[in-house]
């Protein structure tokens, strides 16, 4: 029997940006894939290949949801690029950020 949009993606809440669509039984979310392809130039075919759980199917439903709710997805991008910068300016950097600025012998943290 063939599935449906309807079938592939879920909507559950989100305490950062309100309802959120998600590809049904995975933790992966329609953002996430409409950032990878749309910013991170990856084609559905590589986003499979790099998230090997997910199938082309799922990528494409994730991908027509997304363009489908465009407004929304880049409000939710915009949330939660927003959430990690006033996190960033909570916790300063991570210690990642400040190994890799001692390594460089200068005082600036990791570039955002």
């Amino acid at each position: 029997m063939a599935q449906t949009i309807t079938d592939l993606i879920e909507v559950r809440p989100s305490r950062v940006v309100g309802d959120r669509a998600y590809i049904a039984g995975t933790r992966i979310s329609v953002e996430d894939i409409y950032v990878r392809h749309e910013l991170g130039g990856q084609s559905p075919d590589e986003i499979v290949r790099s998230l090997p759980h997910l199938n082309l199917a799922q990528v494409h439903a994730a991908l027509s949801c997304a363009y489908a709710n465009l407004g929304e997805i880049q409000r939710q991008v915009k949330v939660g690029d927003e959430f990690i910068a006033q996190m960033k300016c909570l916790t300063g950097p991570g210690p990642l950020a400040e190994k890799l600025a001692s390594q460089n012998g200068t005082d600036d943290a990791v570039s955002s």
